[in-house]
């Protein structure tokens, strides 16, 4: 099951971003979240309170910074998109990728608001703390 995931995981970086070297922290990441919570209680509301509960592991993931700030850190939590998430989630194996995807996605927008660029949607609809600027495409 375990090589499952890590396949998962490496299809889903070549469609994204992601950088080798972030693989293994993202794969541990995802693990501490999923595999504590029991099979058939993988709901979004229990991912969200495991991630929020990891704030500050998940932005120095994200940032590559050993020191990030307390705002950056809810910064970068607030602009997880746990909507995407499935109400429910079959499997740890299934909830690690979910897990991946939205780290990935909230390493995209830190990196985004960071260059003052809008969203991924390609609005500037953003719901994250950080620059008023606005960007035109």
């Amino acid at each position: 099951m375990n090589r499952t995931v890590v396949h998962l995981v490496l299809a889903f970086s070549a469609f994204t971003s992601a950088h080798a070297e972030d693989l293994p922290d993202l794969a541990q990441f995802a693990q501490s979240i999923c595999g504590d919570i029991p099979e058939g209680n993988l709901t979004r509301t229990s991912i969200q309170g495991k991630i929020e509960a990891e704030a500050g592991l998940l932005a120095k993931i994200i940032t590559g910074d050993a020191n990030v700030s307390g705002s950056k850190t809810t910064e970068i939590y607030k602009g997880i998109p746990f909507d995407k998430l499935p109400d429910n989630i079959p499997t740890v194996s299934m909830c690690k990728l979910e897990v991946v995807k939205l780290m990935q996605a909230a390493k995209n927008q830190t990196s985004q608001n960071n260059g003052n660029t809008i969203n991924s949607t390609g609005n500037n609809n953003n719901n994250t703390i950080g620059n008023d600027n606005s960007a035109s495409q």
